[in-house]
């Protein structure tokens, strides 16, 4: 791994550690020289047990490296405004992917889903960011839904930039509901069309936490919001989520990250693909 010295750089931050200061700027590097690639994973519908969306994960190909897994690098990059230059990125690949993809199949319908950080919410650009791939790639906005984590602060602001997203017709879900605080709140005052749920819920051994799913279940049905099933794993997992009306899921047992060349000829099927080992998502 290589280090890079960055001491000239006038924009650091003062508390930066020199590891933290090689890394931002080698993911820096990495964006400009097209470093960046995004990995697939399948999302079932299980009213129809078909793939109908793919969330898009992003990955490090760092030359002389092994491919480096998000748990390595975004953290670093949430330390600055990086974070936003990565997730433009993103949202213009995930977006001229959906492109590729509507050419070959002639279905619009597929959707992307991709991360979106509480810092890049709160700046003004995450509308022009989105504007400008939509734009670029000609894709219809529905097609392309913005995943918040639910742990992120949403202020005033941050609410005037979800509802300006709103309005251009993106798609916007609220992840890992079950890990932060004021849950219900949350998922009732954001302008939301689905929610995902944290592994923590999906578990059918525990009674007090099949009855929280369900509750969560019932409040997102009860705003009309879609729910979908994270890091599933395990079959009874996927019975649990079919029992109580859930419309979607996600895991290693429905198919892992692969990338979008693996996946080509694969989406008219709906053939759920074997993908990369894991690397922190599920």
């Amino acid at each position: 791994m290589s280090v890079h010295d960055t001491s000239g750089t006038p924009d650091r931050d003062p508390g930066e550690t020199d590891l933290q200061a090689s890394i931002t700027h080698a993911i820096a590097h990495a964006i400009e020289h097209d470093q960046l690639v995004l990995h697939y994973q399948p999302i079932l519908d299980l009213r129809t047990d078909s793939v109908h969306a793919y969330e898009a994960l992003v990955r490090w190909n760092r030359p002389d490296v092994a491919l480096v897994p998000p748990a390595e690098f975004i953290p670093v990059a949430e330390t600055s405004d990086l974070i936003c230059r990565v997730g433009a990125w993103v949202i213009d690949r995930a977006a001229r992917q959906l492109a590729d993809w509507n050419n070959d199949t002639g279905n619009r319908r597929l959707i992307v889903a991709v991360n979106i950080s509480g810092r890049h919410i709160n700046t003004p650009r995450i509308r022009d960011d989105v504007a400008a791939a939509l734009q670029a790639h000609d894709i219809d906005p529905g097609q392309l839904v913005l995943e918040i984590t639910e742990t992120v602060h949403i202020d005033e602001h941050a609410m005037d930039h979800l509802n300006e997203l709103r309005g251009l017709g993106v798609g916007l879900s609220l992840d890992d509901v079950g890990t932060g605080h004021n849950t219900i709140d949350q998922v009732s005052r954001l302008p939301l069309d689905s929610i995902k749920i944290d592994l923590t819920y999906i578990d059918p051994t525990t009674p007090a936490l099949r009855e929280t799913l369900q509750q969560l279940v019932d409040v997102a049905h009860s705003l009309g919001l879609a729910v979908c099933g994270e890091c599933v794993e395990r079959d009874d997992q996927l019975a649990l989520l079919r029992s109580l009306g859930v419309e979607a899921a996600q895991g290693y047992l429905l198919g892992r990250p692969t990338t979008a060349q693996e996946l080509d000829g694969r989406l008219s099927r709906q053939e759920p693909p074997a993908g990369e080992p894991p690397s922190g998502e599920s």
